[in-house]
């Protein structure tokens, strides 16, 4: 296959008689892979190979696109992560872009809260399925810098890490690919930014069991009933 990019693919896929599966190219496409004498048998898993596919030659967009939306006058690739994550708090809230106090510290409970990753997570499944945006954990509503001291994390890569396992365990890595993660220091406090790329394929928030679907609407993320969600979906594919 050769996408609109004029990247060209080459998917062959076999029926083995033990299958394993193991990650191809672009994250987020999975398939079996043939192993064994008697594998003969040739199939394509088309639904999802396709969508990713779709993805890997830009109809999904990039991290540059996005921040360049949200800062029409800056190119984000002439800025350091301090200045970039400067110039967002300046923007201020908007559709696309939310700022969040912390990372998982409650500042009206006095203690760390699960409720207050969920506020969050809330947020990058709504960019996700709309029309991507930024989250800077760190910042209050009014665009001051509280930083992530009261989080607890002994550095940025295990700040980062937590923010990633929280997305796996809650989205799903196969959405990892349309995230961008990173640390930023304002006035000597750390925080985070990331940056959410819109998705081809539908994400949920999972949680004890549950699964919700948002959407962003303005500058906040609303939940959609089942049959709100099937017509939301239905619509995003024409």
């Amino acid at each position: 296959d050769q996408g609109a990019a004029g990247e060209v693919v080459w998917l062959v896929v076999a029926v083995p008689e033990q299958d394993l599966m193991r990650r191809l190219g672009d994250p987020g496409i999975e398939i079996p892979v043939a192993t064994g004498l008697g594998g003969l048998l040739v199939a394509v898993v088309l639904a999802y190979t396709l969508h990713a596919l779709r993805r890997r030659t830009g109809e999904g967009g990039t991290a540059n696109n996005v921040l360049q939306a949200l800062l029409p006058a800056v190119d984000p690739e002439a800025l350091d992560e301090t200045a970039l994550v400067r110039a967002l708090v300046a923007a201020g809230e908007s559709e696309r872009l939310e700022f969040k106090s912390s990372v998982r510290w409650n500042f009206k409970a006095g203690r760390t809260g699960k409720e207050m990753e969920l506020a969050w997570l809330k947020t990058v499944v709504a960019f996700l399925n709309t029309d991507g945006g930024v989250i800077l954990l760190g910042i209050d509503d009014e665009g001051n810098v509280l930083g992530l001291g009261n989080d607890g994390f002994a550095t940025d890569d295990k700040a980062l890490r937590h923010v990633e396992n929280l997305i796996s365990q809650h989205v799903g890595s196969s959405h990892f690919h349309h995230l961008r993660s990173r640390v930023a220091t304002l006035d000597d406090k750390k925080v985070v930014c990331i940056v959410i790329e819109p998705s081809s394929t539908p994400a949920f928030l999972s949680h004890d069991k549950k699964e919700a679907f948002y959407i962003r609407t303005g500058p906040a993320s609303r939940a959609l009933s089942s049959s709100d969600t099937l017509a939301y979906i239905e619509a995003r594919k024409e």
